[in-house]
């Protein structure tokens, strides 16, 4: 990339939480050169779940690397000693990435706080550039895409900050094989890649294949990340056999989404076609000019239940935090005995398949005495017999359950918060 000056100081950031990270040193090789003075990655801590760095709780930015760090699940009351972002110094050192910092963003603050501390970092850091990578391009999504998207809570929020820096560098978006994470249908990305040529937020497209450096470190990471957390990144795996194999047509797959409750299990499947014209590149746009044209979706949010709200209110098939156990509001610091339970699964679900989940994470959370419920109204025909607890309805959109009379002004905080987002 000839834009950059020699020197630049970069920031990279993954602009979904879990892998979206690694696709920061993929796009590393192509855009750096040997002159580059400085390169720091960034990605976003998952929002089901709360992170302890040191023996403190999640902050806003989170730098590593750190001596201790706790991965803590609200819904199944346990923690997890290891996960891999703390890890990436290590395999920094291990691969020679060429990485000067890695910085974990929180959004359990909310939008706003987030977006004044990511102006400290990147004026006291002086940065000449900063890149937003996303896997598969549903940040891309126009309000008319929400039907289908799966994970809007992060991506949407991360392109909403970055948008709103009043810091004057070069700015860029940048899209990893779109359609391939599967939220967005075929048509749709051909649709949109072509509104984004006629308005000229589209400035260039990498190309690459298995022999590119930047390819093979971003494999090495995978297998690495694979081995340590003993699982996998499905749309990892997909972009890793469309460029190993070098498939050149469009493909039809059948992608797979799991939901657990407790010991229980539900298999969720939807058809995805994967357009060849996208394989092996990264589409790169101007991300303020990008944005202008998506200024109707507005993702600001003070919690991450106020996250799953606003995105349930413009229709979203699905989010990061469904069947997760979240933290309600807080006015200072983050308390994971404060939560509440969001009992809805995605748009893919059979009929069947919804009345099971509904049924037995009422049945689940009753048993863990869980003490607060959101669920979307229009699945309350859905449950068998009746609600116990002290419900509220929030308008026609939600229902929060609760079985403490105390949560009454919990309820109408929510209530408040709701009323904002309409």
């Amino acid at each position: 990339m000839d834009m950059l000056s020699q020197n630049a100081r970069i920031l990279i950031i993954g602009a979904g939480s879990g892998r979206d990270i690694t696709a920061c040193i993929l796009l590393k090789e192509f855009i750096t050169s040997l002159n580059t003075q400085l390169v720091d990655i960034a990605g976003f801590l998952t929002p089901w779940s709360l992170h302890f760095f040191n023996n403190q709780i999640e902050k806003t930015i989170n730098k590593i690397p750190v001596e201790k760090y706790v991965k803590f699940y609200p819904a199944k009351r346990r923690a997890l000693q290891t996960f891999f972002e703390p890890l990436l110094i290590k395999y920094n050192d291990k691969f020679g990435l060429g990485i000067n910092n890695v910085f974990l963003f929180s959004l359990q603050y909310g939008t706003d706080r987030l977006k004044k501390d990511i102006y400290e970092l990147v004026t006291t850091r002086r940065y000449d550039a900063i890149f937003v990578i996303d896997v598969g391009g549903d940040i891309l999504a126009d309000k008319n895409d929400f039907s289908t998207i799966l994970t809007p809570i992060v991506d949407l929020a991360c392109l909403e900050i970055v948008s709103e820096l009043s810091y004057s560098c070069s700015i860029y978006l940048a899209v990893l094989m779109p359609g391939v994470c599967g939220e967005i249908p075929l048509h749709r990305i051909d649709e949109i890649i072509n509104e984004t040529k006629k308005n000229n937020s589209l400035i260039d497209i990498i190309t690459f294949n298995k022999l590119a450096t930047g390819f093979k470190k971003y494999v090495k990471i995978n297998n690495e990340i694979n081995q340590q957390t003993k699982s996998y990144s499905h749309t990892e795996k997909i972009i890793r056999e469309i460029t190993e194999k070098e498939i050149s047509t469009n493909i039809r797959l059948l992608y797979k989404k799991e939901y657990q409750i407790n010991n229980m299990a539900w298999k969720i499947y939807f058809p995805v076609q994967l357009g060849e014209k996208y394989y092996r590149s990264i589409y790169l746009f101007d991300l303020k000019s990008f944005k202008l044209h998506r200024n109707q979706i507005k993702m600001r949010y003070n919690s991450i239940i106020e996250g799953f709200m606003r995105n349930k209110l413009l229709g979203a098939c699905g989010t990061e935090v469904d069947l997760s156990e979240v933290l309600l509001p807080f006015n200072k610091e983050p308390s994971i005995d404060n939560t509440v339970f969001l009992l809805s699964p995605c748009c893919h679900t059979t009929i069947d398949q919804r009345e099971a989940i509904l049924n037995y994470g009422l049945e689940y959370i009753k048993r863990r005495n869980i003490n607060n419920i959101l669920v979307c109204m229009k699945d309350i025909s859905l449950f068998k017999g009746e609600i116990s607890s002290t419900a509220y309805e929030f308008g026609n959109d939600f229902l929060f359950i609760t079985n403490r009379l105390e949560h009454e002004k919990i309820a109408y905080d929510l209530y408040e918060s709701y009323i904002k987002l309409k």
